[in-house]
């Protein structure tokens, strides 16, 4: 099989050879000694495929190729094959079919495995599924197990309410999963009663201990919240023991977290060496102390944090131990008011917070009123001109991170002071998410983030306009987006509809202020509407704002901002 590079058509099994006999005197050839540069490898391995097992075989050569492809892995897409009962037969045939093919090619070697094309070693068995009549969701799912078992990596089980599976229990007793690195159980039984009395239990510890490579377990038991504390924490506590045998990295946990959960986890600390915690915490009630001392004990290995899914009736406060130095991401999330009762000691990034880049700041549905308090122990919040909330420079300067690549806040947060301080307190900033509504936040942003990659605006509010000038929208986003006074322009410029309409003469000596074209370096610009209101932009708008951009390379303005032409013709029309 043969590759395109830079180095020209190279076949794969010398390609190996070349790498993988280090100590013959050729290596210290040029080409052979480039094979050993990471940046040449990288641009190599970039043309391999991992449906073939190509670029799963040259892991095998050294260490050092090993690296960089398994660093080219993990950037690839992880396509899930979801498994329901009108597709089930059909995909049965097609990978029973090709499963042979690669047998008979390549034998029963302990590597086969890696041949199967990736979207077939990952599966989600979605509800359906286990709502068909008795007899034959049973025969499907022994049909699955019996194709499929020695091949999955990764496996999401949606568990329908109802569905029994106590004459599964000893089935899935005897399924071995030797390559399964991710399971995720998802149950949607009303209580603990319902959970146990259908069987759950059982088949969940089957998996578990049938799986001995795991490296990433979800328990998402969402309906839980009605049963007992006690029952939770009782039936939870006894799978994370038999989980913290399996050497887990990620856990990720979808019930109402305790005090006495928290505590299990802290006991298990020694077993349970996390790189990933994400905790749906619903409407949990606990101890900062003990989540704390939770991030304490893996504060050696854990690079990611999310705090999500909090809803009304949570009530926690949690303060960072110094000791993260190898937190990378933190995502917080809640729904409407329920951070009210949720408080954050104040972080600094230099000393709690060290090497963090991604931070996500997300309620969805924002707060009216002064709700956004709570963001205040991560970000400079100031909505007013009242002195006495300004903080000392001190103060200021904790919050100051050169780690932070990316930030995303909440899509209802229009702070236009802390708008202003974003260059200075993230300034390696590359990926921004934020709400320009009002306009007046974009001309900071506009002028001080160059280095922006990533830019995903919100805009929400309109209710300041006065709705019989149907077109001052409009003339709004034209303002924020091209940095043109549309006002003195509106007549020679933006009336024209259409591109076409335009002269040379219309674009001489426009004066801008910030806009778009500022962020000289930006390649991924979205635009979203959360009232889907129809906004209507011109095609000269779309050329001063859009095309000028030499970087750009993903434009995603929804589908209400390019119904422009025709919003323009029904008011026309109209008048």
């Amino acid at each position: 099989m043969e590759k395109s590079s830079f180095l020209g058509k190279l076949n794969l099994r010398q390609f190996m050879c070349i790498g993988g006999n280090r100590n013959q005197d050729s290596l210290k050839c040029g080409v052979h000694t480039a094979l050993l540069i990471d940046h040449i490898l990288e641009n190599v391995f970039s043309n391999l495929s991992t449906d073939d097992g190509s670029l799963q075989n040259v892991r095998l050569v050294c260490k050092q190729w090993n690296r960089v492809a398994t660093r080219h892995m993990q950037k690839r897409p992880q396509l899930v094959v979801a498994v329901r009962k009108y597709n089930f037969w059909r995909l049965e045939e097609k990978c029973s079919q090709l499963i042979r093919q690669l047998k008979n090619s390549n034998g029963e070697s302990e590597n086969s495995w890696y041949l199967i094309p990736g979207p077939f070693v990952r599966f989600r068995l979605c509800q359906d599924i286990w709502a068909l009549p008795h007899l034959y969701f049973e025969c499907t799912l022994r049909k699955f197990f019996q194709i499929f078992h020695p091949y999955l990596v990764h496996l999401h089980i949606e568990i329908q309410q109802e569905s029994s599976l106590i004459s599964l229990r000893d089935y899935f007793k005897t399924i071995k999963l030797p390559r399964l690195q991710t399971l995720i159980f998802e149950d949607s039984s009303e209580n603990i009663e319902k959970f146990v009395k259908n069987g759950r239990t059982d088949v969940l510890r089957a998996f578990l201990a049938g799986s001995p490579r795991l490296q990433e377990i979800g328990l998402l038991f969402p309906k839980f919240k009605e049963s007992p504390q006690r029952e939770i924490d009782l039936i939870v506590t006894k799978f994370l023991h038999d989980i913290a045998s399996n050497n887990v990295r990620n856990l990720i946990l979808s019930v109402k977290i305790s005090d006495s959960l928290l505590t299990t986890l802290i006991e298990l600390k020694d077993k349970f060496q996390l790189t990933h915690l994400q905790l749906f915490l619903q409407s949990s009630k606990f101890s900062g102390h003990h989540l704390t001392k939770l991030l304490q004990t893996q504060h050696k290995t854990l690079k990611t944090l999310k705090l999500i899914d909090i809803r009304e009736g949570c009530e926690f406060s949690l303060e960072f131990p110094g000791e993260m130095d190898r937190l990378e991401k933190l995502h917080i999330r809640g729904w409407h008011d329920s951070l009210r009762n949720v408080k954050f000691s104040a972080v600094s990034y230099k000393k709690d917070l060290p090497k963090l880049k991604s931070l996500h700041l997300d309620v969805p549905c924002g707060i009216p009123g002064n709700g956004f308090a709570w963001l205040d122990s991560f970000i400079p919040v100031h909505n007013g001109n009242d002195e006495s909330k300004t903080k000392s420079s001190e103060d200021a300067a904790s919050f100051c991170s050169t780690s932070v690549e990316i930030l995303r806040l909440p899509t209802g947060f229009n702070c236009v002071h802390f708008a202003k301080r974003i260059p200075t307190l993230f300034p390696k900033l590359s990926c921004l998410e934020i709400n320009l509504t009002p306009f007046s936040m974009a001309s900071p942003i506009f002028s001080s983030l160059d280095c922006l990659r990533e830019l995903k605006i919100y805009i929400q509010d309109f209710s300041f306009y006065v709705y019989s000038d149907v077109l001052a929208p409009c003339r709004a986003l034209d303002k924020m987006l091209t940095g043109i006074d549309v006002e003195s322009h509106d007549h020679d410029l933006f009336s024209k509809k259409k591109l076409a309409d335009v002269e040379d003469e219309d674009l001489v000596e426009i004066q801008r202020k910030p806009s778009l074209l500022n962020l000289k370096n930006l390649q991924r610009l979205e635009i979203k509407e959360l009232e889907n209101r129809t906004i209507p932009l011109t095609d000269v708008t779309g050329y001063l704002a859009f095309l000028q951009m030499k970087n750009l390379r993903v434009l995603d303005v929804g589908s209400t901002l390019v119904r422009l032409y025709l919003y323009y013709e029904t008011i026309n029309n109209y008048n």
